[in-house]
């Protein structure tokens, strides 16, 4: 496999479009803004509904595990995510990943 060689998808919508739009017409519809008296962040009222556990990777070799995360993970957004800590602040909980989407 060369390196500027892609066998996945890089978004979502590329490989499952009808997915990718009911995610986006759902999600929206699932968040909850805070209000000016008390509210602290946004959040989703039902995050597992739109929550995926990947399985374990350490199985595979590390060359499929980098295309697979390359793929589907938006390391970006996680960096800037936890730099905000907005995201993985809690060490007691397993991390979260957010995925490409578009």
């Amino acid at each position: 496999m060369s390196q500027g060689q892609n066998f996945l998808p890089k978004f979502l919508f590329v490989s499952n479009l009808l997915k990718a739009v009911k995610i986006r017409e759902r999600v929206p519809n699932d968040v909850v803004k805070p209000s000016a008296s008390g509210g602290l962040i946004h959040h989703l009222r039902s995050m597992h509904r739109y929550t995926l556990e990947m399985i374990r990777m350490s199985q595979f070799p590390q060359a499929f595990r980098e295309v697979i995360q390359a793929a589907i993970l938006d390391r970006g957004m996680q960096s800037s995510l936890e730099q905000e800590k907005r995201l993985n602040w809690c060490r007691e909980v397993k991390k979260l990943v957010p995925l490409r989407t578009n």
